[in-house]
């Protein structure tokens, strides 16, 4: 009788070769040698543009290529706690993207909105200045020649201007402009476009006391104080970029002009000592809001809004509080016996305030019923508030911190709110 078998042994012959797909090889192959054939290409375009091209690639050309890189380290969208930095003199700042723009007389550095530093660049400006868009900042030296544009990676550029620089806008689409002061008295408004080149002068006998470009940078507004009979009258410009020729100008008459800005959907607001005026993006007045019985203290333009706080009596104590939209219609007016020093946007969601004040105690809010909440100041060395991403900061000497606002009934008394 036959055993059976209770297993079976197997062996792999060691010389066995996997079996291979022509078709497949022959697409492999044809890879690889594209592969082989782009990277040579790319080393004799590299090697041509060496050769050919050597004497233009400086830092200044490279820096272009980042120009309009975007990075932000940090998206949260509240800013940090405390955000420190050391003193300088002259200290300016502006909202920039989620975070923070600060220059001092020797140094400028870019936040995120957690406090990370992004950039930071050596001024040495005797007075600086800023003007920021959603896509750069610009820094400049008031009074002196020097100005630069950042971005939230490098800075972009550095240059130096032939004249004194008295004033500046920058635009999202990247064109700005500055407006300079000749030794002839003669005063030159330059106009730079989204490439950051120079396309445009205009040159203004009068004295010019600001101008500001359109976010697409095709318009610029330029206000000039002319002198009248017995007092200065405002004249207002709106010029179209490459025109030899403005649009529109129109004087009005025993106006100081102060201010200027354009707002989104392309109409502008001139801010003067004795009212605010409001046109459409055709350069049309839409109306015109008289500051009677006010002392302009502060204003902040922006964004569709104007806010505004003016002394009701000589002593300061009695303070108007003023917001008006692009077409000059009233959202808020109440007065407070409370002494205000500033007043800043807080960019207007639905539900938001529309502006924070600054007092010698506290920052208050309020929408369009008044005082909606108060933040109590522990330190009086408060050099400006400014809105970032979340809410209203508080700029110090040395820090700045977001404003943390109660809602306590009693507050609008502490404040001394009066309708």
């Amino acid at each position: 009788m036959a055993k059976a078998k209770t297993g079976t042994d197997l062996r792999v012959a060691s010389g066995i070769k996997p079996q291979t797909n022509r078709y497949y090889a022959k697409v492999a192959l044809r890879y690889r040698m594209t592969a082989v054939a782009a990277g040579v290409l790319l080393v004799l375009f590299c090697l041509a543009v060496l050769v050919l091209g050597g004497e233009y690639i400086t830092y200044d050309n490279l820096t272009y290529l980042a120009r309009d890189f975007d990075l932000t380290m940090d998206g949260r969208s509240e800013m940090a706690a405390v955000i420190s930095y050391p003193r300088h003199e002259s200290m300016k700042f502006a909202p920039y993207k989620t975070g923070m723009a600060v220059a001092g007389s020797d140094i400028l550095t870019i936040y995120d909105s957690g406090g990370i530093v992004l950039s930071e660049d050596t001024l040495n400006y005797t007075t600086p200045c800023l003007a920021v868009s959603d896509k750069y900042v610009l820094a400049y030296d008031l009074g002196g020649k020097n100005y630069a544009v950042y971005n939230t990676l490098t800075r972009v550029i550095r240059r130096d201007t032939d004249f004194k620089i008295l004033s500046a806008d920058m635009s999202d689409s990247g064109a700005f402009v500055l407006v300079t002061r000749s030794n002839e008295t003669k005063y030159v408004v330059e106009l730079y476009n989204e490439a950051l080149n120079h396309t445009m002068s205009v040159y203004k006998d009068h004295y010019v006391m600001d101008a500001a470009v359109r976010q697409d940078g095709d318009r610029l507004v330029i206000v000039s104080a002319v002198p009248g009979q017995t007092d200065f009258d405002c004249e207002v410009s709106l010029c179209a970029a490459g025109a030899g020729e403005p649009l529109m100008t129109v004087t009005y008459g025993g106006l100081m002009p102060l201010d200027a800005v354009f707002h989104p959907d392309g109409s502008f607001t001139v801010l003067c000592d004795g009212a605010v005026l409001f046109f459409d993006a055709d350069g049309n007045q839409l109306r015109r809001y008289a500051l009677s019985g006010m002392t302009l203290v502060g204003a902040d333009m922006g964004d569709g809004y104007a806010a505004l706080i003016g002394a009701e009596n000589a002593l300061g104590s009695e303070n108007r509080v003023v917001v008006l939209n692009a077409a000059g219609e009233e959202l808020l007016s109440q007065m407070y016996r409370e002494r205000m020093q500033q007043v800043c946007l807080t960019r207007r969601a639905d539900g938001d305030p529309l502006c924070a004040v600054l007092t010698s105690s506290a920052v208050l809010s309020m929408d369009e019923s008044g005082i909606l909440s108060v933040c109590l100041l522990e330190d009086d060395d408060v050099l400006t508030l400014r809105h970032a991403s979340g809410g209203v900061m508080v700029c110090t000497k040395d820090c700045m911190y977001p404003a943390v606002f109660t809602e306590e009934a009693d507050n609008t008394e502490k404040a001394g709110g009066v309708s």
